[in-house]
């Protein structure tokens, strides 16, 4: 007999996982590593302009909220507005798996 054990298939990461990662690679100011990151684990395009209508308008909505009453840069806004609708994707993807 072989001591072999064949590899176990990646399991997908928990909504915490997600968030720690993105909020730690944030925290380093390294967009393009959390977008990366995030895409990976959710699936929505890197590219915003590419994302279901709907997740469009909660980008929108939520940039905005965060620039006009948030007192944020519009870049500040529309990076926290990205990860906030990642982390919401990835939270809904868990729900229906």
């Amino acid at each position: 007999m072989s001591d072999y054990t064949p590899p176990r298939a990646p399991q997908r990461p928990t909504e915490s996982e997600i968030c720690e990662e993105a909020d730690r690679v944030l925290g380093n100011d390294d967009t393009a590593a959390t977008v990366a990151m995030v895409q990976r684990m959710v699936g929505l395009p890197a590219d915003v302009e590419r994302w279901p209508s709907e997740w469009q308008e909660r980008f929108g909505e939520r940039s905005a909220l965060r620039q006009f009453h948030g007192g944020q840069s519009r870049a500040d806004a529309e990076r926290g507005a990205e990860l906030d609708c990642r982390k919401d994707a990835a939270r809904a993807a868990k729900e229906t798996t």
